[in-house]
């Protein structure tokens, strides 16, 4: 979901800045070479450079959200693709976070138990030989 959330925005920014599709993946081959984005582009080039279309691409790999079919087939302009990208991230952006969330309140409640439960065993390791010192002088 984070790479959904990721590849959608960073591409409606390059879109909606007004540069062209070829420019795009021109740019991102410039990244480093262990980028994913460069690493996309380079085989995106690849792919398209044998005639194959962009959805068999899309469908290699999972992390690349199936939307972006629809998105880039539906023949609208960069910007208005630019906005369907920022909304598509907007959205995934919201889905990661209540998922975070729902996974801190499944978390939180453990960590506290398990902190509860260190604080009990050191609160006994110091006061039972207190006790027990304090039984043998009676």
């Amino acid at each position: 979901m984070y790479w959904h959330y990721y590849l959608s925005l960073d591409l409606s920014l390059l879109l909606n800045s007004g540069m062209q599709s070829h420019d795009v993946m021109k740019l991102l081959q410039t990244y480093e070479a262990k980028s994913l984005l460069r690493q996309l582009a380079d085989q995106l080039n690849d792919h398209l450079m044998e005639g194959a279309k962009l959805d068999t691409f899309v469908d290699r790999y999972r992390f690349i959200p199936a939307t972006f079919k629809v998105f880039f087939n539906k023949g609208l302009s960069n910007r208005e693709i630019a906005k369907d990208l920022k909304v598509d991230a907007q959205l995934t952006y919201h889905r990661l976070f209540n998922r975070i969330e729902g996974l801190i309140g499944l978390i939180q409640p453990l960590l506290f138990g398990v902190i509860g439960l260190g604080i009990v065993g050191v609160y006994l390791s110091i006061l039972l030989p207190l006790y027990h010192t304090i039984g043998g002088l009676s």
